[in-house]
């Protein structure tokens, strides 16, 4: 755990902690060498060395599709994955100035005129991760961000204060082969709880259960 103050690498000072997961703690943190720019860095503990490799794994895979995405920018830019420390991995992205939709949809579903416009979104996401010969399979709310396009967090609850989709969590995205990996049970296509053979459509099965949710404010049946 790093303290508030603390200085990393003599850059990125930490301004306090963001999130926790089960193996990593996210810090909100300022690049002393950017103009004090707000960066999110996540530690991830050598523990388990297998978290720690999944970890930088999908922080390169990340990086590739921010770079080849540039015009929509839908993914976080990675600053600099940090792995010369023998307690920890840290790896350093843009800070993004949002809330999950998932905890969006816990208040009400969205507007139609709002699925609408965010589905455009996804779909152009999935399409891109299509094009570069992979399938993501466990698109669901939890690993959308709406990033915030006001100031006043008193419009939290309103989506339709908020402004473009960022997308996280690429631990699931494999190349097109057999499905033995983790899924979510609500959004998950049938082939996935039978760990049969996942392709594109198994990706379609996904989306259409997260606007599921984000119609009717309620997770598949």
């Amino acid at each position: 755990m790093l303290n508030k103050g603390f200085v990393l690498e003599n850059r990125y000072k930490i301004v306090n902690i963001a999130g926790k997961g089960g193996t990593s703690v996210v810090y909100r943190a300022v690049d002393l060498k950017a103009n004090n720019a707000q960066r999110a860095v996540k530690e991830v503990m050598k523990t388990n060395g297998a978290d720690a490799y999944n970890a930088r794994q999908e922080s390169l895979l990340i990086k590739e599709f921010c770079e080849k995405d540039v015009k929509n920018s839908y993914f976080p830019n990675i600053i600099e994955i940090i792995d010369n420390k023998p307690e920890a991995l840290y790896i350093v992205q843009d800070y993004i100035d949002g809330v999950s939709m998932e905890k969006l949809l816990a208040y009400d579903p969205f507007r139609h005129k709002t699925v609408l416009r965010y589905a455009k979104d996804i779909c152009s996401v999935m399409s891109f991760i299509h094009k570069c010969g992979m399938i993501h399979s466990d698109m669901k709310p939890d690993n959308i961000m709406v990033v915030r396009s006001f100031d006043d967090f008193e419009n939290m609850k309103r989506p339709d204060k908020y402004g473009k989709l960022k997308f996280i969590d690429f631990g699931s995205v494999i190349e097109r082969r057999q499905g033995t990996f983790a899924y979510t049970p609500a959004y998950a296509a049938p082939e996935q709880f039978n760990k049969e053979e996942l392709d594109e459509r198994t990706d379609i099965f996904n989306i259409g259960a997260t606007l599921y949710h984000m119609l009717t404010g309620k997770k598949a049946p």
